[in-house]
């Protein structure tokens, strides 16, 4: 009867463990984590006797859980995406709204902006339009100065929840760091044996820790398990857990870093961790934050640094030149925020570089590194960051400053000990939205005339039209004295076809400009640009010693004090203005070359443009007869005053046909030939009381008198050079001096004329006072807003802005679906793993009742076998 007790019992304990761990089941059917339990049970080894094998009954084996490892993976993989996108998302559709709303925009802003500017342009002198133009600017400053505020309280706000994040994971390291230790103790038993729910609640934990950073699951014989963050660094490892936390970074102090502590060492971490939560803040940080920073700094810079040299280019209401309108883009402090040394740099920490604005145009919003090559090479490099692109290439010699170029920046080596290894991180326009001010403060100083004046003379005899001119750049040396164009310019037709421009400060006496321009070519009926383009050439004029000057001879020039033997060496220096090469090239002027001769040879090299000219003065006339006969390159002029001599020249077919002309004051004559041939000069049938002053270019004069035994002269011409960018002289004494003085061609101003001038029309060039009622630069800041100047000219100042609302509103609305459709592969592995490990309530109320019927029966079979036994008792008694 004892086999059929014991068959009772051990049916009874089983069926007592099954109520038990359903009781379990149902008590955590929402206790997060919790995985289905089941209780395993075995046969107990039969008995053997005469009949064969008798059941033993019954043993309960142990517990265990039911999980899939597939959908356990599966869960915590796609948990790491969803609460990245999460992340990503809810971030970036706060910066989708701030930037897209009409309330906190800047569209509207900057729209009104520039209508004020065109309302202004309307009346430029009232006091009332100025006004408002100083208010619009004041508003677009301050929501520019608003919108980087709002940019910082989003920064401030990610650092904030990288903190609160990070002291989470740590804590949920420590957690299952806790419980490997505690599960180790179980290493060695059956897996009937296993502490169930403390694998639960590790599973669990590091479920939130991959929502919070992905990691990597590492499992270990001793049942521990390890997890790894991105790029290996050991989160848990058995019993032992990491610290995870944020501080300043070391670039940026702005830009929380995420760091990682364990065994009392400290790492960087900011660039490994790329899941979860903390990935999606950083991801945030970088695709999303970082560009608009860029972006709405670049475009700050932008409307500052193009406002303002268009500002400068006109005329106050008290007839002074534009100021700065906004704070310069280039300001020394301004500077100073646009670069970072690597912390790991070499002491000591002493370089100074700067980082300027060169050309808006070209530039994009990029963040860049300056990195200096390990070797002793000196090479450095300068790399776009966003796709690691080398962009400028130098190599630093040790001499300060040290200059390259690249996407509208220039960056200065200033000082310092610069080294091998050594880094800094670029940032051109990060604080650019922040550090824009207005400049302006008071409605007179708003420059919205053009500081010059053209007019025609009203003797003109053509059709020749000019336009009212346009002011291109006031550094210049023409505009160097407030108030006074330095100086005034008169533009002359020489003829029909050709015309000069001259200096008229003194209006009743112009004078050529230095070095001259003259002789240049028009053509009629069509659009001539009259002043020189801003083409970075520069103008030189032979200077030597013997150069204009006058010399008593036969028949040779006036470089006849040279030896004939002697020649003179002009030395060209080109340095490319892309590749920095230098290179030079060599002419060699032989002694009596004219100053044609040495044009013409000097014309053929590279990289210059050479024309010669001669002019002449004959002056204090003196004959005894009434008439007065001069010899001019073999012509015999013959005249009883100045102006009938001159009258001869310019009526003579030969003169004319080497391009010489005459010019009379009524007591000198003034001879000038656009080739630069030499004058021959003598007294023809000279009386002994005859004589002429003869004065060339070179400013000394030589008197010819009728006793001299050879009344004849020699005149040497000069040549003038345009130089291309990058070209210096040096010479050697007698044609160019040692260093010439290169002169900048371009004046600053443009203007054209059409129609059909005639010899003798007269335009003038003049500072424009008190002109208050001139619109012209006004007109200038208000086409700013339609004209296409940033980007490669590719986009406007409202394409810009337009562009970052349009990049965040795209980002945001990719990142909304990714986030859909990720939230759906986390719900449908939930799903998974709750059909696989979840609790079933109908499930555990059928096991209920078949475990109680179970129970009920083997309590029967024992209360049978026991009736038995008293049935036997009692028979036995």
């Amino acid at each position: 009867m004892s086999g059929i007790i014991n068959l009772g019992v051990s049916a009874l304990q089983a069926s007592q463990a099954q109520l038990a761990t359903t009781g379990h089941n149902i008590a955590n059917v929402d206790t997060p984590g919790y995985s289905r339990q089941q209780t395993l049970l075995g046969t107990v080894e039969p008995q053997r006797n005469g009949n064969g094998f008798l059941g033993s009954g019954v043993q309960t084996d142990g517990i265990r859980r039911i999980v899939n490892d597939f959908t356990t993976v599966e869960l915590r993989i796609t948990g790491d995406n969803y609460s990245r996108l999460d992340a990503v998302y809810t971030n970036a559709a706060r910066m989708d709204n701030l930037l897209g709303d009409d309330t906190t925009s800047l569209l509207p802003t900057l729209q009104e902006f520039f209508s004020s500017m065109q309302a202004a342009s309307e009346d430029p002198a009232s006091l009332a339009s100025r006004q408002s133009v100083l208010s619009q600017s004041s508003l677009l400053v301050g929501r520019i100065n608003s919108l980087h505020q709002q940019l910082d309280t989003r920064n401030e706000s990610l650092n904030v929840e990288l903190r609160t994040q990070a002291t989470e994971l740590t804590t949920l390291a420590q957690g299952v760091a806790e419980l490997n230790e505690r599960i180790a103790v179980y290493a060695n038993v059956d897996v009937g044996q296993l502490p169930n729910d403390l694998f639960d609640k590790r599973d669990y934990l590091i479920q939130q820790i991959s929502e919070i950073a992905g990691v990597s699951v590492v499992n270990n014989s001793d049942r521990t398990i390890n997890l790894f963050l991105g790029n290996g660094q050991g989160l848990v490892v058995g019993p032992d857990a990491g610290v995870v936390a944020t501080r300043s970074g070391l670039i940026d102090a702005t830009r929380d870093d995420l760091i990682f502590t364990t065994a009392g060492r400290t790492q960087i971490v900011t660039d490994d961790v790329n899941g979860g939560t903390i990935g999606g803040l950083f991801e945030f940080r970088d695709e999303v934050l970082d560009p608009i920073y860029n972006q709405l700094g670049l475009l700050a810079i932008s409307i500052s640094d193009l406002v303002n040299d268009q500002h400068a280019l006109g005329m106050d209401l008290d007839n002074h030149l534009g100021q700065d309108f906004f704070r310069d883009v280039n300001d020394a402090s301004w500077m100073a925020l646009r670069s970072y040394p690597d912390s790991n740099n070499a002491l000591p920490d002493d370089r100074v570089l700067t980082l300027e604005i060169t050309d808006v145009s070209e530039m994009f919003p990029e963040d860049y590194e300056l990195s200096f090559s390990d070797s002793v090479s000196g090479q450095y490099t300068v790399t776009r960051i966003s796709d690691d692109v080398v962009v400028a290439t130098s190599t630093f010699s040790g001499l300060f400053p040290a200059d390259v170029e690249f996407e509208g920046l220039t960056l200065t080596l200033v000082s310092g000990s610069f080294q091998g290894g050594d880094s800094f991180t670029l940032n051109p326009f990060r604080q650019g939205a922040k550090e824009m001010t207005l400049e302006v403060s008071n409605v007179r100083n708003l420059a919205f005339a053009q500081p010059v004046r053209i007019q025609s003379s009203s003797t003109n005899q053509g059709t020749g039209a000019i336009t009212a001119g346009e002011v291109l750049d006031t550094s210049t040396s023409y505009f160097g004295t407030s108030e006074e164009l330095t100086p005034p310019l008169l533009i002359q037709f020489i003829s029909s076809t050709r015309y000069e421009i001259l200096d008229n400060t003194d209006s009743t006496t112009p004078i050529q400009l230095v070095p001259p321009l003259t002789n240049i070519p028009f053509v009629p009926g069509v659009d001539n640009i009259m002043l020189p383009l801003d083409n970075n050439q520069t103008g030189v004029t032979s200077d030597g010693a013997a150069i204009g000057q006058v010399q008593r001879h036969v028949s040779e020039n006036g470089y006849a004090d040279w030896d004939v033997s002697l020649q003179e060496t002009v030395e060209f220096i080109t340095v490319d203005p892309d590749t920095r090469i230098i290179s030079t090239q060599n002419y060699v002027v032989n002694a009596h070359d004219s100053a044609a001769d040495i044009a013409t040879g000097l014309d053929g090299i590279v990289g210059l443009t050479a024309t010669s000219r001669n002019e002449v003065v004959l002056s204090n006339f003196s004959n005894g007869t009434g008439t007065f006969g001069v010899t001019l390159n073999g012509q015999i002029l013959i005249g009883d005053n100045p102006d009938t001599i001159t009258d001869s020249i310019n009526s003579n077919v030969i003169l004319a046909g080497f391009g010489i002309t005459a010019l009379s004051d009524g007591s000198e004559i003034t001879i000038s030939a656009d080739t630069g041939l030499d004058f021959n000069v003598a007294l023809a049938g000279a009386l002994a009381t005859d004589s002429v002053v003869v004065t060339g270019l070179g400013g000394t004069g030589l008197t010819l008198t009728g006793i001299d035994a050879v009344p004849f002269a020699t005149v040497g011409g000069t040549i003038d050079l345009i130089l291309e960018e990058g070209i210096s002289i040096n010479g050697a004494q007698d044609v160019f001096s040692n260093i010439p003085t290169l002169t900048s061609r371009f004046m600053g101003m443009q203007t054209v004329v059409t129609g059909q001038p005639t010899g003798g029309d007269r335009f003038t060039l003049d500072y424009n006072t008190d002109g208050f009622s001139d619109n012209r630069n006004v007109l200038k800041l208000a086409q700013m807003q339609s004209l296409k100047m940033l980007a490669g000219d590719e986009a406007t100042l409202r394409d810009t802005f337009a562009n970052i609302v349009d990049q965040v509103g795209t980002f945001t609305m990719q990142y909304a679906i990714s986030r859909e459709s990720a939230l759906t592969l986390f719900e449908r592995a939930e799903s998974d793993r709750q059909s696989t490990s979840g609790v079933s309530l109908d499930e555990e109320a059928a096991n209920l009742i078949k475990f109680e019927l179970q129970y009920n029966a083997a309590a029967q079979l024992i209360s049978v076998a026991r009736g038995l036994i008293d049935t036997l008792l009692r028979a036995v008694g």
